[in-house]
């Protein structure tokens, strides 16, 4: 029995990955919402970051349930998430964020570690998880038909052996 077979979907495996690292980042920020109310400038910094930060509380689970509800949408919303996050710390980190000299650590933390790893996994796994019109459609076909089996009409197998013969007998431009 090969891959078409199982049904195994890899795409939908990697948009479990992203939607619990984001149901994990949803949660980080929703403690500090708790625990330092909704209007917080996080010690001091600029407003736009506050509310950027702030943001991600409903931004993050929305990314993570479009995951699922709306595979391309999610797909692009996390990924431009998890860009502009990283890049928004890296650049407070090295304007802004001195934090008394601190300056090493607040790279070589965790958290930033933790987004950073995210964001690499990201950009590396992109490709399949989003999910193609042909395996769209190829799901789609095997739900309705009930089975596993392809279903395929006579004018479409007509079809496809005719478009075959007429690339195997076009002769190369050289």
């Amino acid at each position: 029995m090969g891959a078409e077979g199982r049904n195994f979907d890899g795409g939908l495996l990697i948009r479990v990955v992203y939607g619990l690292c984001l149901f994990g980042a949803t949660a980080v920020h929703a403690l500090t919402i708790i625990r330092h109310g909704l209007f917080w400038d996080y010690g001091g910094v600029v407003w736009p970051s506050a509310v950027y930060w702030t943001s991600l509380t409903l931004l993050d689970p929305l990314a993570a349930l479009l995951l699922f509800f709306r595979a391309r949408l999610g797909v692009i919303l996390t990924a431009a998430i998890i860009v502009t996050d990283v890049a928004h710390n890296l650049w407070f980190v090295l304007h802004e964020g001195e934090f008394g000299g601190r300056r090493l650590w607040l790279i070589a933390n965790s958290p930033f570690l933790a987004q950073v790893a995210f964001l690499i996994f990201v950009a590396a796994t992109i490709r399949w998880s989003i999910p193609t019109r042909a395996r769209t459609q190829r799901g789609r076909r095997r739900s309705r038909s009930g089975s596993g089996a392809r279903s395929t009409s006579k004018s479409e197998a007509a079809f496809r052996r005719s478009d075959i013969r007429s690339w195997s007998s076009r002769r190369l431009p050289y």
